[in-house]
């Protein structure tokens, strides 16, 4: 039988694997280092990189290890593809000798990783509610390197794995596989480290000088009394966030925000206002994108008249589910402790939906297009990464000040002490 074919397309599978692992590297320290990039698989709210590279299903935690900054699964990704592509390369040049065995060693590599991939592929959907492109691509590349090489070998996925083991026994393709996979995934993550950490100062630094700038000239947001709000009223900080509750970064940066306003308390104010993206309340939408956001938007009001707006903003956001229905909203009004009936009734009141529908239009006013949109005094924030860029904000102006500076959320807003 004439392997050529599989070999290449081992080949195939293995580079493209590894060079779409360095890509999502770089973008990952780009994204910790710079509050503003983008990456060009940030398409949409569910199409995005950032969304999925930045969310903690991406990255190893290294604290325990003394190491500053997280390890990517991308950088494993990059030593993993290229210890699979130096074993392709081993097999087909001495394919007497090594061919078998290494392809065995592809296929008990494979196993795991295309198991891991399954766990992410799940997280993706369920946990982060956004979608990475060449996440999905390196997926395949697993998937494609375990049925190619379990036909170059035949036999049973079992079989090759006893085969390994036994390998392992001896120097051969194995020990060579492990020092490739150590050398090159500790190699580029000290490497981008070094660069991540020099960038992400430089970057930093031209970031709050811009918005130095712009904080003196920006008309902050009126306020009004009786809005949803955590923090201190009157404070020198205030943000006000318009968001969706079926919008995934919205979902990531919920829990943010509120221990921003927990760790800051006595220098912010948070406002939450309602954008759903969604033409039964906004007006401003040519065609339909989230379904059921006016109907939870409607839901946390009905629950203000219980005093558990926050609550009932927590519990949605809390939520796998991509969608709402009444149903599961009343569901978590009983958990809650709101009255069922009540909620369906106050659900049913086109008063409650013209409310939603003011802060819409407010929002379209301050040049709301997307969400989530954040203003911090006046200044609009980016969007998933709002947090992170409204804590630099306010660490900077209080060191100004000379205010003693608490422990910060994020860790890369530590730049700031």
């Amino acid at each position: 039988m004439n392997r050529t074919p599989i070999k290449v397309l081992l080949a195939l599978f293995a580079t493209v694997g590894l060079v779409v692992s360095a890509w999502l590297t770089v973008e990952h320290f780009r994204f910790l280092a710079d509050p503003e990039h983008e990456a060009i698989c940030d398409i949409s709210e569910t199409v995005s990189c950032r969304a999925v590279t930045t969310s903690p299903w991406s990255e190893v935690p290294t604290a325990w290890l003394g190491l500053d900054l997280p390890l990517p699964i991308s950088t494993l990704g990059v030593g993993f593809f290229a210890a699979a592509l130096a074993l392709v390369l081993l097999g087909w040049a001495r394919e007497e000798r090594f061919g078998r065995r290494a392809s065995a060693l592809l296929v008990t590599m494979a196993v795991p990783a295309v198991l891991g991939d399954v766990v992410l592929a799940w997280a993706m959907v369920f946990q982060i509610g956004a979608y990475c492109v060449f996440c999905i691509t390196l997926y395949g590349c697993n998937l494609g390197l375990l049925v190619l090489a379990w036909m170059d070998r035949g036999g049973s996925p079992l079989g090759a794995i006893a085969d390994t083991l036994r390998d392992l026994a001896r120097p051969g393709p194995a020990w060579g596989a492990a020092l490739v996979f150590v050398v090159v995934s500790s190699g580029v993550h000290v490497a981008y480290s070094r660069q991540a950490g020099e960038l992400q100062s430089s970057s930093i630094a031209t970031f709050l000088g811009d918005v130095d700038e712009a904080l003196k000239s920006a008309k902050p947001v009126a306020v009004e009394r009786g809005e949803h709000a955590l923090g201190t009223p009157g404070a020198p900080f205030t943000l006000v966030e318009y968001a969706d509750f079926e919008c995934p970064h919205c979902r990531m940066v919920a829990p943010e925000m509120e221990r921003l306003v927990e760790r800051y308390r006595q220098h912010v104010y948070f406002v939450f206002r309602h954008y759903p993206l969604d033409q039964a309340c906004n007006p401003f939408m040519q065609r339909p994108l989230h379904k059921s956001a006016c109907l939870a938007a409607k839901a946390t009001e009905c629950a203000e008249r219980d005093g558990k707006f926050w609550e009932m903003h927590r519990q949605l956001f809390a939520v796998d589910s991509a969608e709402y229905s009444e149903e599961m909203v009343l569901g978590y009004a009983e958990k809650l402790g709101i009255d069922r009936y009540g909620l369906y009734q106050c659900l049913q009141d086109e008063s409650v939906t013209e409310m939603v529908r003011k802060q819409v239009e407010s929002g379209k006013d301050l040049g709301v297009r997307s969400t989530p949109t954040v203003f911090l005094n006046g200044v609009q924030l980016g969007g998933g990464s709002a947090p992170l860029q409204a804590e630099l904000i306010i660490r900077d102006q209080l060191k100004k000040k000379g205010v003693a500076l608490p422990p910060p959320v994020a860790p890369l807003a530590a730049e700031v002490r």
